[in-house]
C-alpha cells in the first residue's frame, strides 16, 4: 500500500476522510468531505501517537488560534476548531494547486532538459505577483501582531485559479509573546 494511504482513518470527527494531503512532525492533514454540506475540506489533526501529549496539544491549538485570528485572502482561513480530546483537530478550505517549491523545482528541471517551462515558473511577472501577494499578507499579519516564522516556498500554495495562499502556521506566534520570552544574551 502506498505511504499516502497507509493508516488512513475513515473519518476525523464528522468528516469523511478521502486522502492524506500531508504529514509533519506534529500533525497530519487530510482531504475530507463535510457531511452537513458536502463541501471538500482540509482537516488537520494531531498525529495519533502524539494525541495525549499536552505540550503538543497546546502547540497545535495555539497554531489554530493564531491562524484563526487572521482574515486575509492570502492566508488559509480556519473554519472550525475541535479542542476536546480524544480528537483535537481543525478544518480549513481544501486548496487545489501547487506549492511554490513544486513550481520552482519543475521549472528548474524543465530548463535543464530544454523543455517548455512551467507557465508560472518561467514568468517573472507571475513570480513577482506571487511575491507581492506574500509580502502583503505578511505585512497584514505583522499589523495584527503575528509573525509566521516559517515562511518558505513549500508553505506557499498557488491555487489552480492563481490564488496565493500561505500555509503552516505551526510555529507562528504573537510578536508581544516573543518579546516577553526573548532570551538574548545580556538581557536582564
Amino acid at each position: 500500500m502506498e505511504e499516502k494511504y497507509k493508516d488512513l482513518p475513515n473519518a476525523v470527527g464528522p468528516y469523511r476522510v478521502l486522502s492524506r494531503l500531508g504529514r509533519g512532525g506534529m500533525g497530519e492533514v487530510f482531504a475530507a468531505k463535510d457531511p452537513s454540506c458536502g463541501r471538500l475540506l482540509a482537516v488537520k489533526r494531531i498525529r495519533p501517537e502524539l494525541q495525549n501529549n499536552k505540550t503538543i496539544q497546546s502547540r497545535f491549538l495555539r497554531e489554530a488560534n493564531v491562524a484563526s485570528a487572521l482574515t486575509h485572502p492570502a492566508i488559509v482561513p480556519i473554519l472550525s476548531i475541535q479542542m476536546e480530546p480524544p480528537e483535537v483537530y481543525y478544518t480549513m478550505p481544501c486548496i487545489e494547486g501547487e506549492t511554490l517549491r513544486q513550481i520552482l523545482r519543475v521549472t528548474r528541471e524543465q530548463e535543464k532538459n530544454g523543455e517548455l517551462q512551467h507557465p508560472i515558473g518561467r514568468s517573472i511577472p507571475s513570480l513577482a505577483r506571487i511575491f507581492l501577494q506574500v509580502c502583503q499578507a505578511i505585512a497584514y499579519t505583522h499589523s495584527k501582531g503575528i509573525i509566521h516564522r516559517d515562511l518558505k516556498p513549500e508553505n506557499i500554495i498557488v491555487g489552480k485559479y492563481g490564488e496565493v495562499i500561505i500555509l503552516d502556521w505551526g510555529i507562528a506566534d504573537f510578536i508581544d509573546h516573543l518579546k516577553e520570552n526573548d532570551t538574548l544574551p545580556g538581557k536582564v
